[in-house]
């Protein structure tokens, strides 16, 4: 346990007595955060929102897996993804229905 608390206050005195490298980490943290938070609202829109229910959201998810699988897409716009994922949702409804796999 010494051994941890040693390297700990290692690693904490190192970052007190840093000058330039406090500016650095501050420039990495915003990159990281624009990175993650910002270019997430712009580039990677919640898709499942646009359906009604969870049945259609279940199915949703498994065509776009299989489509995926397949090498094919889904669509990418949020007014094709509805309309996609409604008939991808009356599809799987219908082949359950049946009892086709």
């Amino acid at each position: 346990m010494n051994t941890i608390r040693k390297i700990g206050c290692f690693y904490i005195d190192g970052f007190k007595e840093m000058t330039i490298g406090k500016t650095l980490w501050i420039i990495i943290l915003c990159k990281v955060f624009v990175l993650f938070f910002v270019l997430k609202l712009f580039f990677f829109p919640n898709r499942l929102n646009a359906l009604p229910d969870e049945a259609a959201k279940g199915a949703f998810v498994a065509t776009d897996l299989i489509h995926r699988a397949s090498g094919s897409s889904v669509g990418s716009s949020a007014t094709n993804v509805g309309s996609s994922a409604t008939l991808n949702a009356n599809h799987s409804l219908n082949i359950q229905q049946h009892g086709k796999h």
